[in-house]
């Protein structure tokens, strides 16, 4: 089953919320109403790009 689609303005906001508000990926996924797994995806992946 192909992963469900994330929108960019959520992945923005979830990148908000980890580098300006310094919550957890816990905090983010409740948030979000995301899955822990798919907020370290994307932190990993703005990481790597040099986003921090």
């Amino acid at each position: 089953m192909p992963a469900a689609r994330i929108s960019m303005r959520q992945i923005i906001e979830v990148l908000r919320l980890k580098y300006e508000a310094g919550l957890s990926h816990e905090h983010i996924a409740r948030a979000c109403g995301r899955p822990k797994g798919v907020v370290g995806k994307y932190v990993s992946l703005a990481t790597a790009q040099g986003i921090n």
